[in-house]
């Protein structure tokens, strides 16, 4: 009986986790949402806002902030967006989803410079305003981008990555500072999963992500993750109590 009870407990944590994470993916996806409807009309009478895609990394820029001298070797600019999906969480919920499609994240394309040296610009350089990038789907899997031009402004043009296995893409829109837009189709969504999709999945899966290092995101995600740990706490006591079956 303490054995089912148990069972049933845990089975219980899950679905309050999926619903906790669903809602968290929801609330950020309606922030980024707003900035491409508004970017979609925006669009009708004129271009976009103008965008910086790459940046100084937080450690670079807190460096520079105290007045520090940068390491040639950390000079290079990048940016990665946090992704969130409602759909995904919906329909492809495990234990460790914070671990899949969490990311996707670009970075200057500085071939020819020796960056120990520090050299901005020498002779023969390829980077002018040029990205790479790559979407961290888990720990085996991931779509790269090959060097693309970093756009100046916001658009609601889609580029596209490399192809993943020969057949699969995921689309990406620059629709902001700090905001991107990403669509993936169920068939490469399901060529990274270890389990079947079910019926119920979408054809098209939307995600949305915003600037890793946007103060607000920053503190959503602390104070996400530590209400995370609170109840991860209070759920081991309540195990604890269904003895002799660990």
């Amino acid at each position: 009986m303490e054995k089912e009870k148990r069972a049933k407990k845990m089975r219980e944590n899950f679905e309050e986790e999926k619903i906790n994470e669903l809602q968290f993916h929801k609330r950020q996806m309606e922030e980024v949402r707003a900035v491409y409807e508004a970017l979609k009309e925006k669009e009708k009478s004129g271009s976009g806002p103008p965008i910086a895609l790459l940046e100084d990394t937080e450690y670079v820029a807190n460096l520079k902030k105290a007045g520090k001298k940068v390491p040639p070797h950390m000079m290079s600019k990048a940016k990665t967006f946090n992704l969130y999906c409602a759909d995904y969480v919906e329909n492809c919920y495990h234990d460790d989803t914070g671990s899949y499609w969490r990311y996707v994240e670009f970075y200057e394309d500085r071939s020819g410079i020796d960056i120990m040296k520090g050299a901005k610009n020498p002779k023969g350089c390829t980077w002018k305003g040029k990205a790479n990038g790559h979407v961290y789907v888990n720990c085996d899997d991931q779509f790269d981008f090959s060097t693309l031009l970093a756009p100046d402004r916001a658009s609601t043009r889609v580029y596209w990555s490399d192809l993943y296995k020969d057949k699969h893409q995921v689309g990406i829109q620059f629709i902001g500072q700090d905001y991107v837009r990403m669509t993936v189709s169920r068939d490469a969504i399901e060529a990274t999963e270890r389990d079947p999709l079910p019926a119920s999945c979408p054809a098209v899966f939307e995600f949305m992500g915003i600037n890793r290092n946007k103060p607000s995101l920053k503190a959503q995600e602390e104070e996400q993750k530590q209400r995370r740990i609170a109840r991860h706490s209070s759920r081991r006591s309540t195990l604890d109590s269904y003895r002799g079956y660990y």
